[in-house]
């Protein structure tokens, strides 16, 4: 079925969406930093049915000023961009069911935003939390070779390809009952050293130093992805 999206945030991941409603012949209206800034401008009031909200962490604006903002009349689906920051340490394997616990500035901000929409608009609102994303000229594997000598910590990869988290973000809007909390990572694991000399080799970078020890075992995964979205574009994380 048709429908109108706002895209609140059409940077790299938002333009990526508005192009591939395009091509479902959806329509959309978004918002950039020249038309909009959080903390001055008011909430765009043009319809929608859908209404994503993508956004940076913005720590100069308390999470109660951003929730107050968004506006959104009932009715209309809500998705919020969230992170797996929000996990913090925590270690092993990390589903929806897992208790958040940030230690990070940006990473307690979305947290208390993900708790204030919900209370705001309840079954209007699904979240994803997305693991670290790829695609086109961006990947860690590049900032972490600019950094001459730099040390990388070893551990389990939590990522996602930015055309997986636009396909999820569709399907998601199609749901007939609102999912609450998604977990966004591709389920595909190997360790750094292992996955970053691949794509260091790939990209004819020089080979990063590993330390000996693990940073962490965390594997992030979901327990509802596979009910909904099951074809990856980008399984094996082995394309830009």
């Amino acid at each position: 079925m048709s429908k109108k999206w706002g895209i609140i945030g059409l940077g790299w991941l938002g333009r990526s969406l508005a192009n591939r409603l395009v091509e479902a012949k959806q329509e959309y209206w978004g918002t950039t930093r020249q038309n909009f800034i959080w903390e001055r401008d008011d909430f765009p009031v043009e319809s929608c049915d859908v209404l994503l909200l993508n956004t940076p962490p913005l720590i100069n604006m308390s999470p109660a000023s951003f929730v107050d903002k968004t506006q959104a009349p009932l009715g209309v689906k809500i998705i919020f961009i969230s992170s797996i920051g929000v996990y913090g340490d925590l270690t092993g394997l990390i589903t929806e069911k897992s208790t958040p616990c940030p230690n990070t500035k940006n990473g307690m901000w979305l947290l208390e935003v993900e708790e204030l929409l919900l209370k705001k608009f309840k079954n209007q609102l699904s979240i994803i939390r997305a693991g670290g994303l790829i695609g086109g000229k961006r990947h860690p594997v590049i900032f972490m070779a600019q950094k001459n000598g730099m040390i990388v910590k070893d551990g389990p990869i939590n990522l996602i390809h930015r055309r997986d988290l636009v396909e999820i973000i569709m399907m998601l809007s199609e749901q007939e009952k609102t999912i609450s909390l998604i977990n966004a990572v591709t389920p595909y694991h190997p360790l750094k050293s292992k996955y970053y000399d691949f794509w260091c080799e790939q990209l004819n970078l020089d080979k990063l130093q590993f330390s000996q020890q693990i940073e962490t075992d965390k594997m992030i995964e979901s327990v509802f992805l596979d009910s909904f979205y099951s074809r990856w574009f980008c399984p094996k994380l082995d394309c830009l």
